[in-house]
């Protein structure tokens, strides 16, 4: 298939290999470096996103800790002998004795 007029036209397919590896290869590196960047992207993601979790539990541990004061401290002031003490002390409360108590029937 040589053409004897123009011997360029034989040589013109294997000429436009070159280019097309060429091509290839560019795009294969472009395809790299946006890989690249990608992992780059998604690790510093997981890292924000993993520091974000860490600080939440530690927020959460602290929240833990603070509600089992507030409980305790409740279980405090709501204690019977506490209670009677403020009746018997501030209020002037006592017990009645027993002729004193009067039952109610209907």
């Amino acid at each position: 298939m040589d053409n004897p007029i123009n011997p360029k036209a034989a040589a013109s397919p294997d000429t436009k290999a070159p280019i097309a590896l060429g091509f290839a290869v560019v795009a294969l590196w472009i395809a790299v470096v946006i890989s690249a960047l990608a992992v780059v992207y998604t690790t510093h993601n997981v890292r924000v996103s993993t520091n974000s979790l860490a600080q939440a539990k530690a927020e959460s541990s602290e929240l833990q800790l603070q509600w089992g004061q507030y409980l305790l401290e409740r279980s405090t002031w709501a204690s019977y002998s506490r209670i009677e003490k403020i009746a018997a002390g501030e209020l002037e409360m006592a017990l009645p004795e027993p002729e004193e108590i009067i039952v109610v029937q209907q």
